[in-house]
């Protein structure tokens, strides 16, 4: 392992404010168009060689994107216009651990001034080390892709398992057959024929349905003291919700027997692995009832 060396952003890196390029003339040619959120169009000219670097520069200031491909960078971002002895990916993974919201330049929206940015100071190895560092970063990185994709898979197919189901009422009968296709009993609603034994209702017959409260933000915490708190559209992904804030703050909230039981088991539980059981649940039964 290499010695660590101090030094500032811009004896790594030296940042350019990106390209003025209106929307009226976006063309959709070959090269990616990148913004300070990412990718915002395609254009037939480019700015910047293959693995660059971006961030945002105005708006959603300092997150940075990493472009294989040859790219314009948009003048709502940074890009790297040149590289002292540095390796691309490795500085990328580096701009991913500054806080760039403290650099702010202090006008009224946002930005980023890359005469702020270059003197931050960074420690980083020599460019072997910088090499293997971004190699392993890389691997999980490919990996987090392909659990997500697989996420994604799975998702579609527990979709048209619901369908298959709930929707066309093909449901396992007692025999394991398709049940509307086996011929099922059905009976008229005002929805249409529905299996015997099913009926119509709302979901406030069903359950009493209350909105959430938001605590005040200073008592969210990461280090489990008080209770559990579910910030809406943010923690809400793949089916369940993750546990990631606390608050200490005492409030109404759900007092279900079991609702801690529930929460320890999927935050427990090894997601991919128990919806890959699931997708082979799924594809026996489709492949059952075709």
């Amino acid at each position: 392992m290499s010695e660590w060396k101090e030094k500032t952003l811009g004896e790594v890196v030296t940042f350019q404010r990106g390209h003025d390029l209106p929307q009226t003339q976006f063309n959709g040619g070959q090269y990616p168009i990148v913004g300070s959120n990412g990718i915002i169009g395609y254009h037939d000219q480019y700015t910047t060689e293959e693995n660059g670097i971006t961030i945002g520069r105005s708006g959603n200031i300092g997150n940075p994107f990493f472009i294989e491909s040859k790219f314009w960078a948009h003048n709502t971002t940074l890009y790297v216009k040149k590289f002292h002895d540095s390796y691309p990916k490795f500085v990328y993974y580096l701009l991913k651990t500054i806080s760039f919201q403290n650099l702010n330049s202090g006008s009224a929206v946002p930005s980023l001034n890359r005469n702020y940015i270059h003197p931050f100071p960074v420690t980083i190895p020599d460019y072997e080390e910088q090499k293997q560092i971004a190699a392993v970063l890389t691997s999980l990185d490919n990996k987090i892709e392909n659990l997500r994709q697989q996420n994604q898979t799975l998702e579609q197919i527990a979709q048209t398992l619901f369908k298959h189901w709930f929707i066309d009422f093909e449901f396992p009968n007692d025999n394991g057959e398709p049940y509307k296709s086996s011929g099922g009993e059905m009976i008229p609603s005002e929805l249409g024929d529905i299996p015997a034994g099913w009926r119509v209702g709302k979901l406030s017959d069903e359950f009493d349905i209350l909105m959430g409260q938001s605590p005040p933000g200073s008592s969210y915490n990461e280090i489990k003291e008080g209770m559990i708190f579910f910030q809406g559209r943010t923690d809400f992904g793949f089916r369940f919700p993750a546990t990631r804030l606390y608050t200490t703050e005492r409030g109404s909230y759900a007092s279900s027997p079991d609702y801690q039981e529930w929460v320890e088991k999927f935050a427990a539980r090894d997601a991919v692995r128990e919806l890959t059981k699931m997708a082979n649940r799924i594809r026996d039964l489709l492949s059952d009832s075709a």
